[in-house]
């Protein structure tokens, strides 16, 4: 496990396929499951194999969560792990056993797809209970486990930066049960399980740390991070990891970007990402709040600030010639297209990076500063407000000079 660029060619990343996560989203509760609106499973099941496809044409290792999942649900001591886990709202009611007896006896898939694609309590045939208040008020088509569509952007709930990780604080609550599945692969499956590696942030150890998701972190390089300050990841999450980063790695700056706390900028990869050695996929403005923080005495750190973000970001590369492809088209077009990722591009080598077909005005901007784009359907995946960046956590790159 090595990330230490957003560009260097990625060897293996983590995905999930959306097959079962969607398939209890209905417009009475999209809005809570922190969808727009219902998409069309079917397709989109077809639009992520594209770009699963896409990836292993061009030789990445490709790890799917439901197949990890299944694979450590045969063992007892991963199967008790996830259960003591993501059943503690349930704690310490006698319903809670209910739950566990009935997931204790399904076959690995089925266990699978239930954290990840839901259980009702239809499914958990429970019956009104004199022992316990929850059974009394019930209905069959009510949550015993939430559905997690989110799971599909796999970048949020754990994020790779040098030989490390973070296992995120959610800002939603509906998405928590994510890293605690993710948590269990990293745990128990046989491709992390013997590797060396460090735990940055861990909401599981910890379960007070205030919210931090993995769509608002950059690598730039061995030295500089990029964090926005968004409506997910809070500023203390940030000034956390950072003394953390900073007593045990090779990073001594983070910028930190005040981003807008809209529904358009959900992360800062909505907004910018990196496609090359010196250049940049942009959406934000020249001027934006920005602090730089660096490592300061006794193990705290200091904080300066700034009003260019895009001076402090081209600081940070020993070659300063650092461009930036603004999001094009007429002022409509330019909000559709950043509305629809746009800038939220997977770099799967230097000047290499999958983006939706359906921003043409910013891919051909990027085909004519020499970025080679491959463009992948996304007409329902969008609809999920994530592009192919949201949908990957890339867990090893190939080590690049910057």
């Amino acid at each position: 496990m090595n990330i230490y660029s957003e560009i260097g060619l990625l060897k293996t990343v983590l995905v999930h396929k959306p097959n079962i996560t969607l398939k209890y989203i209905t417009p009475d509760n999209a809005e809570y499951l922190l969808f727009d609106d219902v998409l069309w499973t079917d397709l989109t099941i077809k639009e992520h194999d594209y770009f699963t496809d896409v990836l292993k044409e061009h030789g990445v290792n490709v790890l799917v969560v439901g197949d990890l999942l299944q694979d450590i649900l045969n063992k007892d001591n991963a199967k008790r792990w996830l259960l003591n886990n993501l059943t503690k709202k349930y704690y310490p009611s006698l319903f809670l056993e209910d739950i566990k007896n009935f997931l204790n006896q399904q076959n690995s898939y089925n266990f699978m797809s239930y954290i990840t694609g839901g259980l009702t309590f239809e499914q958990l045939k429970c019956e009104k209970s004199k022992n316990n208040l929850i059974s009394q008020v019930f209905k069959k088509n009510d949550f015993v486990l939430n559905p997690l569509p989110n799971h599909l952007f796999t970048r949020d709930t754990s994020c790779w930066i040098g030989n490390g990780v973070t296992l995120n604080s959610m800002c939603y609550p509906v998405r928590y049960n994510e890293t605690i599945n993710i948590a269990a692969i990293y745990k128990f499956h046989p491709f992390f399980k013997n590797k060396n590696f460090d735990i940055w942030y861990d909401i599981i150890s910890d379960k007070f740390l205030p919210s931090l998701e993995g769509g608002d972190i950059l690598v730039l390089n061995k030295r500089t991070l990029l964090i926005g300050f968004s409506e997910r990841t809070t500023l203390l999450a940030i000034e956390i990891l950072a003394k953390k980063l900073f007593l045990s790695t090779t990073f001594n700056k983070i910028i930190v970007l005040n981003l807008p706390k809209k529904r358009s900028c959900i992360h800062l990869d909505t907004l910018l990402t990196m496609v090359d050695v010196n250049c940049f996929c942009s959406a934000i403005p020249d001027k934006l709040h920005t602090w730089i923080i660096q490592p300061g005495n006794k193990k705290n750190i200091h904080v300066s600030y700034s009003l260019n973000p895009k001076k402090e970001i081209s600081q940070s590369f020993e070659d300063k010639n650092i461009r930036f492809i603004e999001i094009q088209g007429d002022f409509f077009s330019r909000k559709q297209e950043q509305w629809n990722d746009a800038a939220n591009v997977l770099a799967i080598s230097p000047g290499n990076v999958i983006a939706y077909n359906r921003n043409i005005n910013t891919n051909l901007a990027l085909k004519k500063a020499g970025i080679n784009v491959i463009e992948i359907p996304g007409s329902e995946l969008i609809r999920g407000r994530g592009g192919p960046r949201c949908m990957s956590c890339p867990i090893e790159r190939e080590e690049i000079s910057l």
